[in-house]
């Protein structure tokens, strides 16, 4: 809750809407959840983990997960936000991970200011 005020303080100084816990329509016609949503710039699925210490398996799930916002719908309109997921560490990643989120258009990212607009 401190870091949800936090953002939503420091984006506000910036003119930008931060919004959590954001319903979507996905592309399949199933209603998706959004972590974080930064109007006009992001949208943000959150892990709390150290990426370097799962299996590269669970990596790419939770790359997949987070890329299934790529033009979801919120309110009739499609987002177009970048898609990052934030997890807790990533340092030690995999090359093999950090491409495959590359081919996905997910960027990972372990520090909130790492996030557009800061």
């Amino acid at each position: 809750m401190i870091m949800n005020n936090y953002l939503r303080e420091l984006y506000g100084k910036k003119g930008l809407v931060y919004l959590e816990e954001v319903f979507v329509h996905l592309k399949n016609g199933k209603k998706g959840y959004i972590d974080g949503l930064i109007e006009g710039e992001a949208i943000i699925e959150r892990k709390a983990t150290d990426l370097a210490k799962v299996t590269e398996k669970t990596a790419k799930s939770y790359i997949d997960n987070a890329a299934k916002y790529a033009n979801a719908e919120l309110n009739g309109a499609e987002l177009s936000e970048k898609i990052y997921l934030q997890v807790e560490n990533m340092k030690g990643v995999s090359q093999k991970v950090l491409d495959y989120a590359e081919s996905k258009n997910v960027s990972i990212i372990d520090d909130i200011v790492k996030l557009p607009g800061l």
